[in-house]
């Protein structure tokens, strides 16, 4: 198997594993986000790796992203396509807040 042929799968995986978290822990990981955490944060606070079968933190961190902002791509089969737990304007209202957030608290670490 090619190293692209790997990353799709990987993706794949990332992009179902978003619409099973929504179906399992979804409005817990929406109300984490909305009070400051970072998708890596829930995905370590939640075990999505090994929960839901990832093979590393960057995946398990996409696919709670995907989970929160929802995911639009036929690439990847026509039922890949989903809503996000949180409109995109939402979404990325917090995002922005939450990376600076987080800035801040690396800087003064």
């Amino acid at each position: 198997m090619t190293i692209s042929m790997r990353r799709q799968n990987s993706l794949e995986r990332a992009i179902q594993a978003g619409r099973d978290i929504q179906l399992n822990i979804g409005s817990v990981i929406a109300d984490e986000y909305r009070q400051g955490m970072i998708c890596r944060e829930i995905a370590e606070k939640y075990g999505i790796m090994g929960r839901f079968h990832l093979l590393t933190l960057d995946l398990a961190q996409q696919a709670v992203r995907f989970a929160i902002k929802g995911y639009e791509d036929t690439r990847y089969g026509q039922n890949s396509s989903y809503n996000g737990l949180m409109d995109a304007e939402e979404y990325q209202d917090i995002a922005r807040n939450n990376i600076g957030k987080n800035l801040f608290k690396k800087a003064r670490k």
